[in-house]
């Protein structure tokens, strides 16, 4: 049998089988998956879609870093700012000298006495938090965060 003979006898062959079917189940299966929502990751929706642990450190981690606002805001417009837009600005930095003097006096008399408190109730909530987020993920979804 020569080869054109073997490819003929191939063809007619493969052209009589029926065509493929699918499974009874393959529909209902893939018409499923297209309903269910995409999972992605907390971190990667909006805010008020994270997980209330998450929400809760997110809001205590910001809470802790408002005090260094000012200290933030005296760096950024340090005087630069006043300086370069000449007269017409000069309110500008007799308000940025008041609220740098009131923000040091705040941090020398209530903040400083009390930072390595406040430092060490901040670590050991966020621990905290982290085990009863880690409890929570056991209990609600059997230990997959991606369920």
């Amino acid at each position: 049998m020569h080869n054109e003979d073997l490819e003929s006898l191939v063809d007619r062959k493969l052209r009589g089988l029926p065509p493929p079917r699918a499974p009874e189940s393959l529909l209902p299966r893939v018409l499923a998956a297209a309903r269910r929502p995409a999972r992605t990751r907390w971190y990667r929706c909006p805010w008020v879609e994270w997980p209330l642990a998450c929400q809760a450190a997110s809001v205590a981690l910001l809470a802790g870093l408002a005090p260094l606002a000012p200290f933030a805001l005296e760096w950024v417009g340090s005087g630069v700012v006043a300086r370069a837009a000449g007269d017409a600005a000069a309110g500008v930095a007799v308000v940025t000298d008041d609220v740098t003097t009131l923000s040091r006096v705040l941090w020398r008399v209530f903040l400083e006495p009390t930072i390595g408190y406040l430092g060490t109730f901040v670590a050991v909530m966020c621990v905290a938090g982290a085990a009863f987020c880690a409890a929570l993920t056991r209990v609600l979804w059997e230990g997959s965060v991606s369920r």
